[in-house]
């Protein structure tokens, strides 16, 4: 399992777009990716209905779990989902 805290920049925050291709690259992973602001409170990454509930705007942290033993695959997946978030 691997973990990643990374800063919501995209001025919407986690909102429409952004969720949407967030959950969209968490589902291609193979594996279950979970999202939170903090580490044990944590929902489903795939979903962007999920994400949405987690209302997290612009400038704040959220942890992302990445549940596979694999890390150069978990790397990939975490550094595209935060690419995702920058803009």
């Amino acid at each position: 399992m691997f973990t990643r805290k990374m800063e919501v920049k995209a001025a919407v925050g986690l909102h429409a777009r952004p969720a949407a291709q967030f959950a969209e690259i968490a589902k291609s992973a193979g594996f279950p990716v979970k999202v939170g602001r903090s580490e044990s409170e944590l929902v489903n990454a795939a979903s962007p209905l999920r994400l949405l509930t987690l209302k997290v705007q612009q400038g704040e942290s959220i942890f992302v779990v990445c549940e596979t033993s694999d890390e150069s695959i978990a790397t990939k997946l975490l550094d595209n989902l935060e690419a995702c978030i920058e803009n």
